[in-house]
């Protein structure tokens, strides 16, 4: 079986993280669908690497104020 990382949101739009073993992806899309989530994002979960690098831009401006973005911008 393999290990498989995922990222989903339930029926109030929170985001729910975690690890799942399956032999497939498609397994997996499968028994977050019949816990009531809505897959997201999928991968095999590498056991090399400890640590996630997904950036969410979004956040990253919401850090900065308009004002700030306006004066960089201009």
């Amino acid at each position: 079986m393999t290990e498989f990382a995922y990222k989903a949101t339930d029926s109030m739009g929170k985001i729910v993280e975690g690890l799942m073993e399956a032999p497939e992806e498609r397994e997996v899309i499968s028994k977050l669908q019949s816990l009531g989530y809505i897959p997201i994002k999928i991968g095999h979960r590498s056991k090399a690497r400890s640590f996630s690098l997904d950036i969410d831009l979004m956040a990253f401006f919401r850090r900065i104020s308009s004002k700030d973005v306006m004066n960089f911008t201009q």
